[in-house]
Protein backbone atom coordinates (compact mmCIF):
# COMPACT_ATOMS: atom_id res chain seq x y z
CA UNK A 1 0.00 0.00 0.00
CA UNK A 2 1.42 3.56 -1.08
CA UNK A 3 1.98 5.36 2.06
CA UNK A 4 -0.39 9.00 1.60
CA UNK A 5 2.02 11.22 3.07
CA UNK A 6 5.16 10.25 0.74
CA UNK A 7 2.62 10.37 -2.16
CA UNK A 8 1.60 13.96 -1.54
CA UNK A 9 5.05 14.93 -0.83
CA UNK A 10 6.36 13.54 -4.16
CA UNK A 11 3.45 15.76 -5.70
CA UNK A 12 4.73 19.34 -4.56
CA UNK A 13 8.17 18.21 -5.22
CA UNK A 14 6.74 16.92 -9.02
CA UNK A 15 4.63 20.05 -9.56
CA UNK A 16 7.74 22.45 -8.35
CA UNK A 17 5.83 23.85 -5.78
CA UNK A 18 9.22 23.66 -3.24
CA UNK A 19 11.51 26.39 -3.25
CA UNK A 20 14.77 25.84 -1.20
CA UNK A 21 15.23 29.05 0.73
CA UNK A 22 18.63 28.27 2.76
CA UNK A 23 20.05 25.60 4.15
CA UNK A 24 23.25 25.12 6.40
CA UNK A 25 25.76 22.00 6.97
CA UNK A 26 28.53 20.53 8.91
CA UNK A 27 31.68 20.86 6.79
CA UNK A 28 32.97 17.96 8.27
CA UNK A 29 30.14 15.45 6.54
CA UNK A 30 28.42 18.08 4.47
CA UNK A 31 24.90 16.63 6.24
CA UNK A 32 22.30 19.62 6.10
CA UNK A 33 22.24 20.83 9.68
CA UNK A 34 19.44 23.33 9.04
CA UNK A 35 16.91 24.82 6.43
CA UNK A 36 14.40 27.18 5.12
CA UNK A 37 12.14 25.91 3.32
CA UNK A 38 8.90 27.30 1.16
CA UNK A 39 6.09 25.63 -0.07
CA UNK A 40 3.72 26.79 -2.52
CA UNK A 41 0.05 25.61 -1.87
CA UNK A 42 -1.96 23.57 -4.43
CA UNK A 43 -5.07 25.63 -3.57
CA UNK A 44 -5.45 29.59 -4.83
CA UNK A 45 -4.89 32.23 -2.82
CA UNK A 46 -3.52 30.11 0.17
CA UNK A 47 -0.18 31.68 1.19
CA UNK A 48 2.61 29.66 0.90
CA UNK A 49 3.90 27.64 3.49
CA UNK A 50 7.62 27.83 5.53
CA UNK A 51 9.21 24.82 6.74
CA UNK A 52 12.42 24.89 8.92
CA UNK A 53 14.88 22.54 9.91
CA UNK A 54 16.07 23.41 13.51
CA UNK A 55 18.58 22.08 15.58
CA UNK A 56 18.54 18.58 17.34
CA UNK A 57 16.54 17.32 13.85
CA UNK A 58 13.34 19.44 14.59
CA UNK A 59 11.50 19.95 11.67
CA UNK A 60 8.13 22.99 11.75
CA UNK A 61 5.35 24.23 8.89
CA UNK A 62 3.82 26.87 9.49
CA UNK A 63 0.53 24.68 8.12
CA UNK A 64 -2.28 23.56 10.48
CA UNK A 65 -0.78 19.66 10.94
CA UNK A 66 0.22 19.19 14.35
CA UNK A 67 1.97 15.80 13.07
CA UNK A 68 4.20 15.52 10.08
CA UNK A 69 3.02 17.11 7.25
CA UNK A 70 3.35 16.47 3.35
CA UNK A 71 5.46 19.68 3.29
CA UNK A 72 7.97 18.26 6.30
CA UNK A 73 8.20 15.20 4.50
CA UNK A 74 9.24 17.04 0.62
CA UNK A 75 11.42 19.15 2.72
CA UNK A 76 13.12 16.04 4.03
CA UNK A 77 13.18 14.07 0.71
CA UNK A 78 15.11 17.17 -0.79
CA UNK A 79 17.41 17.73 2.29
CA UNK A 80 18.43 14.06 2.03
CA UNK A 81 16.93 13.31 5.66
CA UNK A 82 15.18 10.17 6.18
CA UNK A 83 11.46 10.54 7.16
CA UNK A 84 11.07 10.25 10.86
Amino acid sequence: MTDPLRRKALAIIREGRLTVLATWCNWVDCVVDSAVVRVQSSRPGVSPYIVDLLADDEWTCTCRDSAVCPHIRAAQLVTGHTPA
